[in-house]
């Protein structure tokens, strides 16, 4: 009996592992996303605005992000 209960309580888990997995790369090429971001600005050194810009040290990371 408990081996009819390790083989029941196994086989979902064999059976889950042995599925393929569908390829989601496609042939086409992926346009830009956009990817929209918020900051208080008032935060020295964080971020800041000088002269009407953002600027800081976040500023700063989320432009490099952006590269």
């Amino acid at each position: 009996m408990k081996k009819l209960f390790l083989l029941l309580a196994i086989s979902p888990l064999l059976i889950a592992c042995g599925q393929a997995k569908q390829d989601s790369t496609s042939t086409a090429t992926a346009s830009p996303k956009t990817i929209v971001v918020a900051t208080a600005g008032d935060i020295p050194p964080f971020d800041f605005e000088k002269d009407g810009n953002l600027t800081g040290y976040d500023v700063e990371v989320l432009k490099a992000v952006d590269e």
